[in-house]
């Protein structure tokens, strides 16, 4: 399920780096998904969510973020207290082999610096050659 996963160091403290792949056409409803990770935070006042999609490389790539609170997480997963002045990067990568799911939490300022290294990430997929 976790292919990989990394801690991103930053101003605010430390973040975490997590891509899923299920195989294949698994791992459910990208929609479903999308949704289920923007439900984990608590959104600020002052902090709609913000949603992108873009084709690039034959792939098709979502990515949301969300800023604000991040719930506790439910059946062991994720922070057992609520976590304030957080940020969500995540996205699905679409492909012939996928989905790849990305999520990038952690403290505010920590991901918000990373922002435009995340999305570089997203912008340089490209599909498996062999």
């Amino acid at each position: 399920m976790r292919a990989a996963q990394a801690v991103v160091p930053g101003p605010a403290g430390d973040a975490e780096l997590v891509v899923y792949f299920f195989g294949t056409g698994q791992g459910g409803n990208i929609e479903a998904n999308l949704q289920r990770w923007m439900n984990q935070v608590i959104a600020g006042a002052d902090a709609a969510p913000h949603r992108e999609t873009f084709d690039n490389n034959g792939l098709r790539v979502t990515w949301i973020e969300v800023a604000g609170t991040i719930k506790p997480g439910e059946m062991g997963m994720g922070p057992t207290t609520a976590q304030p002045n957080s940020r969500l990067l995540g996205a699905v990568i679409e492909g012939e082999r996928g989905p790849w799911f990305f999520k990038l939490t952690g403290p505010d300022a920590t991901v918000a610096a990373q922002r435009d290294a995340f999305v570089a990430l997203l912008r340089g997929a490209t599909p498996r050659a062999d």
